[in-house]
């Protein structure tokens, strides 16, 4: 968005005219000035106090802002580790520890979570092994190795055990990274798949400078904020910004009955986090209440949704405002307010709301039909730039997904899409309870063909296999994917035993007319390939790999049969 922002601000002055944000800003400027002349006009005749009810409305809006910060932050971080603790590939790997194929999808998840993430790490511990272990954005998969042990009787451990003995998914606590030394707040989420739990992930909350910018607005001694958590233990103290000690401190907690004296006020923060256990939703609101003759005379209770924590802000009467007997006139003040902001929203709703609400509404059509066109491509604005940009991104993401599947060498289908549409072919025959056929190739003595023309010549040669391949398969639904190195596979859907060999028999057929001259081959002087068939009944689900298994082994027994058969 910076970067956007930034070729708006530097478009040229020739286009101008054209600008959303240049007419905008005439636009308000204008207002502005219309309604700043009439205030200014009426103020010069009228000074007086905001009554009671404003200064429990600003004290209201600070809370809600700063709890809407944190709000905001916190969801954010903890979307994000909900998906790495319910991705599958995490899941898997916490499963089965020891399978690398299982620890990679896992690593790899966890590096797209950090990439996005405002935590510099990710520690996860996982159950059956009690392996604790740590992953930055650099780390490769050599990386990922245990560094510690979990204890249940070491208390740096015990993040671990009261994460997944909880009644709840995710936590926060305060404590010291291990392998940093850094004071943090802490956000950890279980691993849990069909009521089992296989261990928790934990990262580290840069929350203190989240909060030290929302303290720092104003002066420590006409508002003072805290951040508490359900047994009243105090977090962060704005009084303590620069302090060591401003993240909750490990060795001494403090309470809050620890700070303060008045039974009201104590009283009212109890009820508030009574309800132990319980974390907020986003239907908890902030309470305001009122002190007489104290030295702060407002305090707004407000609490962190997803979380058992509250922000706990203090005012001065200096930190509100403090000038009195307004009269009628303040009436007209506030008209003149309202119709600024009526028409102020009118206008930016008809130049930018109502076009970028079309651009939004084009971009999510692209689901149901990817030609069609981005509203805006015409628009000489910044809607126009950014419909543009959104347009020739789509066309370079179906160009490059139009490749993702496809092998390099051949130009046939790979490995990759095999995986992906042969539980797909097998999802969709099992609802009329068909038959699929798997064909398993393999170019009988490659290695002797390679040793004796050379590697390019072998790759030329497979390239034609992989044509002749294809050229037998005609029916829509079919489809060829190379296996790896030599090895191929036909898919044939709503096809049975007849059917499949049929098709072999087309392949073996064509290579013979083909003579690709073999001399080095025991079979026969040109080249020739072996096929296994599998032929089941489609159920789903199903394990696919079991079916390619299967073929496999039919075409083991092709080879050992005398190959080309």
């Amino acid at each position: 968005m910076p970067q956007f922002l930034h070729s708006i601000l530097s478009h040229k002055k020739a286009h101008n005219r054209d600008s959303l944000l240049y007419r905008l800003k005439n636009i308000n400027l204008t207002l502005f000035m219309l309604a700043s002349t009439s205030i200014f006009i009426t103020i010069f005749f009228i000074l007086q106090s905001i009554t009671h009810d404003v200064s429990r409305d600003y004290a209201k809006f600070y809370a809600d802002g700063v709890v809407g910060t944190l709000n905001t932050y916190l969801n954010g971080e903890l979307a994000l580790i909900e998906k790495a603790a319910n991705s599958k590939a995490v899941i898997e790997w916490f499963k089965d520890e020891g399978d690398p194929l299982k620890k990679q999808a896992a690593h790899e998840e966890m590096i797209g979570i950090l990439e996005v993430s405002s935590s510099n790490n990710i520690y996860f511990g996982i159950d059956k092994s009690l392996h604790e272990f740590a992953c930055q954005e650099y780390y490769t998969i050599d990386d990922i190795i245990p560094i510690f042990s979990l204890s249940p009787d070491a208390a740096k451990d015990s993040w671990y055990f009261e994460c997944t003995s909880s009644d709840k998914n995710h936590s926060l606590n305060v404590a010291v990274d291990k392998v940093f030394n850094r004071k943090l707040v802490w956000l950890n989420h279980k691993v849990t798949s069909d009521g089992v739990t296989y261990g928790a992930l934990r990262i580290g909350l840069e929350f203190s400078k989240i909060v030290e910018e929302l303290f720092l607005e104003y002066d420590k001694n006409d508002i003072r904020s805290l951040v508490i958590d359900e047994n009243g233990i105090i977090q962060m103290d704005s009084y303590l910004i620069g302090d060591e000690n401003f993240v909750h401190s490990i060795d001494k907690p403090i309470k809050l009955a620890d700070e303060f004296t008045n039974m009201e006020f104590l009283s009212a923060v109890e009820a508030q986090i009574s309800n132990e256990g319980e974390y907020y939703d986003k239907n908890s609101s902030s309470h305001i209440l009122e002190f007489y003759g104290e030295s702060y005379q407002y305090v707004s209770i407000s609490p962190i949704t997803h979380t058992p924590w509250s922000v706990i802000t203090l005012y001065s009467s200096s930190a509100l405002f403090d000038i009195t007997n307004l009269i009628y006139i303040f009436g007209i003040m506030l008209i003149i307010f309202i119709l600024f902001i009526i028409i102020t929203n009118r206008s930016i709703s008809t130049i930018f709301i109502a076009p970028f609400k079309k651009l939004v509404k084009s971009i999510d059509s692209i689901d149901s039909d990817l030609n069609k066109p981005i509203y805006g491509t015409d628009r000489n604005d910044e809607i126009g730039e950014l419909a543009n940009t959104i347009e020739n991104m789509k066309r370079n993401l179906i160009e490059a997904l139009g490749k993702v599947n496809y092998d390099a060498l051949t130009g046939i289908y790979n490995r990759r899409y095999l995986d992906e549409h042969l539980l797909e072919a097998i999802m969709l025959s099992s609802r009329c309870n068909g038959k699929i056929s798997i064909l398993m190739l393999d170019v009988d003595h490659f290695k002797n063909y390679n040793d004796t023309n050379g590697h390019h010549a072998g790759d030329v040669c497979l390239k034609l296999i992989a044509t002749i391949i294809s050229g037998c398969v005609s029916r829509k639904g079919d489809f060829v994917a190379r296996y790896g190195g030599e090895e191929f596979i036909v898919v044939l859907p709503e096809t049975d035993e007849q059917g499949a060999v049929l098709v072999a028999d087309k392949v073996i057929s064509t290579m013979k007319d083909s003579h690709l001259p073999h001399t080095s081959s025991s079979a026969t002087d040109y080249v020739t390939v072996s096929i296994g068939i599998v032929t089941f009944d489609a159920i789903h689900p199903c394990v696919a790999a079991t079916h390619i298994q299967h073929a496999d082994e039919a075409l083991y027994m092709s080879k050992q049969n005398g190959r080309n058969r």
